[in-house]
């Protein structure tokens, strides 16, 4: 799914598709970030920086349950 197409989903969507997901088997996400360089702009988010920019892997996001409540949340393993 691109920006432009997350924009038009109806509020609640993305915690509609967990709560269907969670049951069948565990949920990951891959946490990715692209290092900029000086002369990249961090003040507006329109401005896209060059493809050729480096992008590290720093973890992965693993949801293997639901919790009633956010204190019941705890972090197994940071990988």
């Amino acid at each position: 799914m691109s920006p432009l197409d997350a924009i038009f989903l109806s509020s609640g969507t993305f915690e509609r598709e967990i709560e269907e997901r969670v049951p069948k088997g565990p949920v990951k996400f891959r946490l990715d970030v692209i290092l900029g360089q000086p002369e990249d702009s961090t003040d507006d988010p329109t401005k896209e920086w060059p493809q050729d920019r480096e992008k590290l892997t720093l973890g992965t996001l693993t949801i293997i349950e639901a919790a009633e409540k956010a204190d019941q949340i705890f972090l197994i393993q940071l990988l």
